[in-house]
């Protein structure tokens, strides 16, 4: 189908850039007057991309060509951010509109958690996420926003700071079964622990051949340990296509691994 040229021109100028990213590859394997040269953009792939403020600017790291050579850039396997706040995802020191972020895996380090942080995130980042990686950052992780944000999160990963509610919130809202789930830091609210009957709930809701990780900080293990005692099915092997593992790590002697189905 040949579209009128005025048309062209005002559907390109609304297309988000991974839809034009999109016309354009389609255009290549059939008809190229479907997205004519004159409309066409210089999109750049990179593997790997990283945002990190240092000396309090935030800064943009890639292994491909300069931003001034370039229309997009696409990031569709790996995103990572280090040291970044709520703040600098509105700096004006990055271009955002350059930037096409579908990565399939983002790393948060030693970032300021915070609403307005996430909201941030789900604002940049295409919903494409599937491996979700938190390491050592400032402020709790609330299951809520981090949903909304990665709403397609299969591997969840966090060390440091997490809602001591997690069983049930990540039960409540996650959009998707996990296939793994590593957390590490303190699991006690107070004297309390999470439930058994909440915990199963959970684990029933995974994908099966989940795999979880708990490694707690806060002297739990143990009591983790023995509460998770209750679901194993020692008949189970490891090797079951229905199993679903769960490791408890920080105890010593005694049952650190257990299989649910």
């Amino acid at each position: 189908m040949t579209l009128p040229h005025g048309l062209k021109r005002r559907s390109h100028q609304l297309a988000k850039p991974h839809e034009l990213q999109q016309l354009q590859e389609d255009s290549a394997a059939c008809n190229t007057d479907f997205c004519p040269r004159v409309f066409r953009r210089r999109f750049h792939r990179c593997v790997n991309h990283t945002f990190e403020v240092k000396n309090g600017i935030l800064a943009s790291e890639s292994n491909c060509a300069t931003m001034n050579e370039i229309d997009y850039l696409v990031c569709d396997r790996k995103l990572t951010l280090h040291r970044v706040k709520a703040e600098n995802l509105m700096s004006d020191a990055i271009c955002w509109s350059k930037f096409v972020l579908r990565p399939q895996i983002v790393t948060i380090s030693y970032c300021e958690l915070s609403p307005e942080f996430m909201a941030g995130m789900a604002s940049l980042i295409e919903k494409s996420t599937t491996e979700l990686v938190i390491l050592n950052c400032t402020g709790i992780v609330g299951f809520e926003t981090l949903f909304k944000a990665f709403p397609n999160i299969e591997h969840l990963k966090i060390i440091g700071g997490f809602e001591k509610t997690w069983v049930a919130d990540i039960l409540k809202h996650q959009k998707c079964p996990l296939k793994s789930l590593e957390l590490e830091g303190d699991f006690k609210d107070g004297d309390k622990l999470f439930t058994f009957e909440d915990f199963n709930k959970l684990v029933s809701a995974q994908q099966p051949r989940l795999m979880m990780t708990l490694r707690p900080l806060d002297g739990s293990a143990d009591a983790i340990r023995e509460m998770l005692s209750q679901g194993d099915c020692p008949d189970l092997e490891f090797d079951d296509p229905e199993v679903k593992s769960i490791y408890v790590s920080g105890s010593y002697g005694g049952k650190n691994h257990f299989l649910y189905c």
